[in-house]
């Protein structure tokens, strides 16, 4: 871990303990406190001090971005809004163990209130935003099917995640008001703080961030459920923001046609992999898959868009948050593989990043490239043909080995990308201590290849794989 890195991690986790040392420090009664409230009071000032600090992560600012990739960001983000919110209780329990049930004074009620909202903002958050191991217990999953049929889709899930700002500033009023901090004016001085970074971050979010401007050219089908669309920059800012980017980044996504719904489309952005490797121009291409609400209207919109060539006011734009993430081979690569061979081992739409490594690399970087594809059908084989023309002689190039589960026509390899199928494919690979081995795909297909790598005898140091999956 480099020293930025651990400096980070440091202040994110000191800064709860800074403000519970800051309250014992301007308050004159702390001293005389029984230890269950103060212990109660610890917890809130630390709830409080994590929850605003969820806004710094959800901004996904660059200097932590780059630092950590958006996949960790995420992770973090999740576990530690556990924390906040296992603190949050753990402050009402004690109080309550320490004063009595407490009273109706507003302030209190204040605080139960937000308590209640953290609650169902983070329920509603990791049923239906984030993807966590409880997304494949059948009862959540049955739970999360009857929300989406009642209308509970992604985009109403955001716009509820999106009033936890408003639940913040509750939590901050009750800060403010209650007995131990209302009296002394360099306290709510200093309760001031965790809310006034929230905002600041919040307002950077929403209207602070720079985006990039794109004009539509191509929207595509590219097999049945996968959209593709092609797009060029609208001005030398917007081409120089992606120009520099890496083979394997992602962008967010938000789609303008030219009346906002058109076509059933929301406004919301969504992160998606650039499946075209880098250009000097700044153009870029995604493969969308339709697997929700807002990608199923994208790809129901392929009849509706009007082509590049038309007036300005009918012209479809994308506007682009990006680019982000450290899967790529230039933020990665293994010390020592540096010119080895690479192991691509993709699952279904997982193969995007792969295409724009690929292309990038080409077919005449001296580097041995295979590779492992599973999917169901060739119906998912979305991007095959950008792989075939980057085929090499004598070893070198890219060799796609698609294998197919569920087509039984199909001529070329069956089954799973499993431990046996990559000890006979990749047998030469294997035997290279310089080879590095990529994942993209559904969490169950990394975590049986990882296993099944391991197994193999390759060390953990040279797999990489991609974790980003909101």
């Amino acid at each position: 871990m480099t020293a930025k890195r651990i400096a980070l991690v440091l202040a994110y986790l000191l800064f709860p303990a800074a403000f519970s040392l800051a309250f014992r420090l301007l308050s004159e009664d702390a001293a005389f406190y029984p230890p269950l409230y103060s212990m109660a009071i610890g917890a809130g000032i630390s709830s409080y001090a994590l929850f605003c600090l969820q806004f710094v992560l959800a901004a996904r600012p660059r200097f932590v971005e780059r630092a950590f990739g958006l996949d960790s960001i995420f992770r973090i983000h999740i576990a530690m809004a556990l924390a906040a919110t296992a603190l949050a209780i753990a402050h009402r329990q004690l109080f309550i163990a320490a004063r009595g049930e407490g009273s109706d004074y507003w302030a209190y009620v204040l605080g139960r209130l937000a308590l209640l909202a953290y609650l169902a903002a983070g329920v509603a958050a990791l049923l239906f935003l984030a993807k966590t191991p409880l997304s494949r217990l059948k009862p959540v999953a049955a739970l999360v099917a009857f929300g989406r049929k009642a209308g509970f889709n992604y985009g109403r899930s955001k716009a509820m995640h999106n009033l936890t700002l408003l639940i913040s500033a509750l939590a901050c009023a009750h800060a403010f008001n209650v007995p131990a901090v209302a009296f002394y004016p360099a306290l709510r001085a200093a309760m001031a703080v965790p809310f006034a970074l929230a905002l600041g971050f919040w307002l950077y979010h929403k209207a602070g961030r720079p985006t990039r401007s794109y004009a539509l050219r191509s929207m595509t089908q590219l097999s049945p459920l996968v959209t593709r669309l092609e797009a060029v920059p609208k001005g030398r800012r917007d081409a120089a923001a992606f120009a520099a980017r890496k083979a394997g980044q992602f962008a967010f996504v938000r789609l303008r046609p030219p009346a906002p719904g058109a076509a059933g489309l929301t406004r919301e952005f969504h992160p998606f992999t650039i499946s075209s490797p880098p250009s000097a121009d700044g153009s870029l291409a995604f493969s969308v898959k339709a697997a929700g609400d807002w990608t199923m209207a994208l790809y129901d919109a392929i009849g509706a868009f009007p082509g590049a060539d038309v007036a300005a006011e009918r012209a479809w734009a994308l506007e682009l948050d990006g680019p982000y993430g450290r899967f790529s081979l230039e933020d990665r690569t293994p010390r020592g593989c540096e010119a080895g061979p690479l192991v691509f081992i993709a699952g279904g739409i997982g193969i995007t990043p792969f295409l724009s490594m690929a292309g990038a690399l080409g077919k005449d970087s001296g580097r041995r490239v295979l590779i492992l594809w599973g999917a169901r059908t060739r119906d998912d084989l979305a991007g095959l043909d950008e792989l075939i023309p980057l085929s090499g002689r004598g070893g070198s190039g890219v060799r796609t080995v698609p294998i197919l589960s569920n087509d039984p026509l199909w001529e070329g390899r069956k089954g799973f990308v499993d431990r046996a199928a990559i000890a006979e494919l990749a047998a030469e690979e294997l035997a290279d201590p310089r080879s590095s081995y990529w994942i993209c795909g559904p969490e169950p297909m990394r975590i049986l290849v990882v296993k099944a790598l391991r197994a193999l005898g390759v060390p953990r140091r040279r797999i990489r794989y991609e974790n980003f999956s909101l």
